[in-house]
């Protein structure tokens, strides 16, 4: 929408407002990022669209500019027509699995990605283009002692738990594994997310086995190492993973 307002727009057939506008929006972002010269992408070829890393540098251009009154608008049009959805997750999901070892890109990148589905602003996107999404946190989040960034990527999970009933299923799982973590706080951490998913917004159904399961995960002090936790988590798993199954079948 935006490469047609800007370079396909018949000018002489326009309110002559709109001209100047459009004019002074081709003199901010180029035909190509980093080359006026024509419409050709990278490498000579053709630009598209559906080309997440291709377009989302064209966006952040037309994103860039100064003035408040023509960038606002321009960002809220495009996520009200649902245009930005595949090609923000794209990023975010590049953000995450460029250098899992860099907390300078990752932890902004997990809390951007949160903060959006918080905020509804990525939920007209398709469920299945969550998935990447989810699968590139559970990569960061694997075998991870970092506690901040493993606290972000719980906090995640529990809103990506909110998306689809897939989501829903696998968000669960993971904040389920990781009422075992080595890191004591970690375990609490998991285990408020999983009482928010489970028993506030219900993202799994538990039938009548939900208050039990409310029950233990927020009766049980989970940042402590004895036999009454051991316990408490083996029933708690032995309750949620076939309601998992079940969902999946």
């Amino acid at each position: 929408m935006l490469e047609i307002l800007l370079y396909e727009q018949r000018v002489e057939a326009a309110d002559s407002r709109l001209c100047e506008g459009l004019e002074q929006l081709r003199r901010l972002v180029p035909a190509q990022p980093n080359d006026s010269s024509g419409d050709a992408g990278v490498d000579g070829c053709e630009f598209s669209w559906a080309d997440p890393e291709a377009a989302f540098t064209r966006i952040v251009q037309a994103l860039s500019v100064s003035d408040e009154q023509l960038r606002r608008p321009l960002f809220e049009g495009l996520v009200s027509t649902g245009s930005a959805e595949p090609l923000v997750m794209a990023e975010l999901t590049r953000l995450l699995l460029t250098d899992r070892q860099t907390s300078k890109i990752i932890n902004p990148a997990l809390i951007v990605a949160d903060q959006l589905i918080e905020q509804g602003a990525l939920l007209a996107a398709a469920p299945d283009s969550w998935i990447p999404l989810y699968r590139a946190t559970q990569r960061v989040a694997f075998k991870l002692r970092a506690p901040l960034r493993l606290s972000l990527c719980l906090k995640l999970y529990g809103s990506l738990a909110l998306v689809s009933e897939e989501l829903s299923r696998l968000a669960v799982g993971s904040l389920l594994a990781h009422m075992a973590h080595p890191v004591l706080r970690i375990r609490q951490t998991a285990a408020d997310h999983l009482f928010s998913a489970l028993c506030i917004h219900g993202v799994v159904d538990v039938g009548d086995d939900g208050d039990e399961i409310g029950r233990l995960v927020s009766e049980t002090e989970w940042a402590q190492e004895s036999a009454g936790v051991k316990d408490a988590r083996a029933q708690l798993t032995a309750l949620v993973r076939p309601r998992l199954a079940q969902d999946r079948n």
